[in-house]
């Protein structure tokens, strides 16, 4: 916009000049030629400059990127650790439980098998006594 307005007061002034005197008109039209290509340097260094913030802005959101999806990996991967030590602990709460069941049915047999031994002693010790 500096630049701009430069151009146009040279240009302004130059147009004011070349009624005057040849000399002074072309100074102004130098100093606009060079108004104008400072315009053009400020415009390629904008350009440039705009170009390396849009790089960098692109780096850092592949690098924010690649951050979520490691992230994103890790806690699926923690997820299913935790899932497989669930169903471990599962598996185990099972076993256990289906062990203490077997026993207590075992030791219920093993009561009713010592009962049944007691009858059939007191019927052998009752055959004997008739």
């Amino acid at each position: 916009m500096k630049h701009t307005t430069a151009l146009l007061f040279a240009a302004t002034f130059a147009l004011g000049l070349t009624a005057c005197n040849q000399p002074q008109a072309e100074k102004a039209a130098d100093n606009i030629e060079a108004a104008g290509e400072n315009a053009a340097a400020a415009t390629r260094d904008a350009a440039d400059n705009a170009a390396q913030a849009t790089r960098e802005a692109a780096a850092n959101t592949e690098q924010a990127l690649d951050n979520a999806a490691a992230n994103t990996e890790q806690a699926l991967d923690n997820a299913a650790a935790h899932t497989r030590e669930a169903a471990q602990n599962t598996g185990d709460a099972v076993r256990d439980a289906a062990a203490r069941a077997a026993q207590s049915t075992a030791n219920a047999a093993q009561n009713v098998a010592d009962k049944a031994q007691q009858t059939a002693d007191k019927a052998k010790d009752a055959a004997h006594d008739h």
